[in-house]
């Protein structure tokens, strides 16, 4: 779903702000919808602007330098009922959603690492504990928060780019922004229990989030920085970013965190920006500026008087008793299938005894005709089952029924081998849609296996689906349009959009089978840089000596992000040859990215005064030719 209320850069703003002062340099170390009535608003409440809304600048016009931040001191340890009264207040002001209890109190995205997960019982234990009785302070120059005091949690500080496990990811995620990065560490199997990034940015991270994306953004000032926290549809936390003084501290997604979700809110709303200067205000005037309408929803504040409220929405186009209602404009298309639908999106503000307080049930509908009963787009939203949950299109298309579904599978198997690339991608995702349902028909697998490997076709939803089936089964169709990816000539259209495939098939084909290696040697080898990226990511699955001389010889790629790749490796290799060290002195002498230099420094840095044989390394470096299982 495209979000209204994605804040609009302000550019302009932050440069001529920016440059008036010097930034730190981090260190470089290891319901259905309700109709809303047409009676026009009425002049009271909602008729008197008011100057100036609460909780923005007060600072004067004319580039004024705001204030320092006194920095709080704060207590090595508090208990979890301590930590609540702190953070209490902040809390009651950002849940402004109606907000429902999960059924499961772990990520929705689980299930994906349902075989992966290390030591999967005592994971999925921890992370469904709600409470710690104890929680410790980590605080330095940049950032400070509390954390769960336990046995068996660690931080873990990672500075640059660095690889890292987490839920509902099919491999290694690897991510270059971040400058700094806070992770907590089950020890006993490694997992990313929660992590805090921190970069230099002066603008809220706008990425889409998916599968279950980010419906609201509540935008609020606390200790000088400039807060957003993301909503889902339930009304609960998805994710927490903070700027203030050119930083940006970012907590990973909850969805990606192997952690209860009230622990996470916890930890979340402890965190602070530890800068010198208290720029929120600005920063909150600033962001105000930039949007207009409906896009101002997140600014509402629990216990704003109507006034004000007039003064950040303007006029409601309707009454609904008590409740102001606003009109999105222009509409917003709405993706659904490959049919694209024009929906008016309304909003109902409470406004009880003349304050808003927070959203009530059916706070946000959309009216718009319903997709024809039959159609690809109708199927879609039918087996997505999203079509009458609270606030998504405004009417129900009802419960999926068993004629309708064994319909779907015939009418797939009587269009499937004509379809073209929408609508095989669209087919696949109804079929994908069904297999979550538990629906499943044994006759659509012939048609997958015989449209696989058709290179026009987009197969991302068709893997999904194959691996659902039957993974074993599946992977004789991934190893073979593997094969057949990695052997196409160099400027066949697939090549350019084919690495995000690679890493899943490979990922889907995992590392004992036989297949894997061979493959993944045609994919480092690969003319394509992205290509090579993605074998790269899977590097380790090769055999120890094949994996080391791939290592050095990626150290020469003309691919910055697989030089990165490999500068990082060697992060972590406790004991490099002499020879490498060798390779990485000369590397370094001619390295033009500042993060791979960064790795390489602190390779050299960890290594320094020990014996170096260049005698070990060929001219032009290592050569990776010849068989793969060697």
């Amino acid at each position: 779903m495209r979000r209204i209320w994605i804040l609009v850069p302000f550019w302009a703003f932050f440069v001529a702000y920016l440059v008036s002062f010097s930034h730190r340099r981090h260190p470089a170390v290891s319901a259905p919808a309700t109709n809303h009535s047409d009676k026009p608003a009425p002049a009271d409440p909602l008729a008197a602007p008011v100057p100036h809304l609460p909780g923005t600048s007060s600072f004067p016009s004319g580039g004024a330098t705001p204030p320092s931040r006194v920095r709080e001191s704060l207590p090595a340890a508090l208990s979890e009922s301590d930590l609540d009264a702190r953070i209490a207040a902040t809390a009651s002001s950002l849940f402004v959603l109606p907000r429902t209890v999960p059924a499961s109190p772990v990520s929705f995205l689980w299930p994906v690492d349902a075989d992966g997960s290390p030591d999967q019982p005592t994971l999925l234990a921890k992370a469904s504990r709600a409470s710690f009785p104890r929680w410790k302070l980590y605080d330095d120059e940049w950032v400070g928060f509390y954390y769960p005091d336990d046995p068996t949690i660690t931080l873990e500080i990672l500075d640059g780019a660095a690889a890292f496990p987490m839920i509902g990811e099919t491999m290694w995620t690897v991510a270059d922004a971040p400058e700094r990065r806070y992770r907590l560490v089950d020890t006993v199997g490694g997992a990313t229990l929660c992590m805090i990034s921190l970069e230099k940015s002066g603008v809220f991270d706008d990425t889409p989030r998916y599968p279950k994306p980010e419906v609201f953004h509540r935008v609020w000032t606390r200790e000088g920085s400039l807060w957003r926290a993301s909503l889902m549809a339930d009304g609960n936390l998805r994710r927490i970013e903070i700027l203030a003084g050119g930083d940006r501290a970012s907590v990973l997604d909850w969805p990606h965190c192997a952690m209860h979700r009230e622990v996470y809110q916890r930890l979340a709303l402890s965190v602070r920006l530890n800068g010198p200067v208290a720029d929120g205000p600005m920063l909150f005037d600033a962001v105000l500026a930039s949007s207009d309408g409906c896009g101002r929803l997140g600014f509402l504040a629990p216990g704003m008087e109507s006034a004000a409220v007039s003064a950040l929405l303007g006029a409601p186009v309707a009454w609904e008793g008590d409740v102001a209602v606003f009109r999105q404009s222009p509409a917003i298309p709405l993706a659904t299938g490959i049919v694209a639908h024009e929906a008016e999106v309304l909003y109902r503000v409470p406004l009880a005894g003349g304050r808003f307080e927070g959203f009530a049930k059916g706070w946000r509908s959309r009216r718009r005709t319903p997709p024809e009963t039959g159609s690809l787009a109708w199927m879609v939203e039918k087996t997505g089952g999203t079509s009458g949950d609270e606030g998504t299109v405004g009417y129900d298309l009802g419960p999926l029924t068993d004629e309708e579904v064994l319909a779907m599978f015939d009418r797939f198997c009587a269009e499937a081998q004509g379809a073209n690339a929408e609508g095989w991608d669209t087919w696949c995702r109804i079929l994908a849609n069904l297999a979550e349902m538990g629906s499943r028909d044994d006759r659509v697998l012939p048609y997958i296996g015989a449209r696989f490997l058709d290179p026009a076709l987009p197969q991302g939803n068709a893997t999904q689906l194959l691996h659902s089936y039957d993974p074993a089964a599946g992977r004789d169709l991934f190893a073979a349009r593997l094969r057949f990816l990695l052997t196409l000539p160099e400027d066949a259209p697939a090549v350019s959009v084919m690495a995000h495939d690679l890493q899943v098939l490979f990922a889907y084909m995992g590392r004992e089978d036989v297949r894997t290696v061979p493959l993944l040697d045609l994919a480092m080898r690969h003319p394509d840089g992205d290509v090579r990226e993605a074998g790269y990511g899977f590097r380790e699955w090769l055999p120890e000596a094949r994996a080391a001389a791939f290592l050095e010889h990626g150290l020469e790629d003309p691919n910055v992000r697989v030089r990165r790749r490999c500068a990082e490796a060697l992060c972590g290799d406790g004991n490099p040859a002499n020879g490498l060290l060798e390779l990485v002195a000369r590397r370094l002498a001619s390295e033009d990215d500042s993060q791979t230099r960064i790795y390489l420094e602190e390779v050299c840095r960890l290594h320094k005064g020990d014996a170096t044989d260049a005698a070990q390394i060929p001219a032009g470096g290592v050569s990776v030719s010849g068989d793969a299982s060697s």
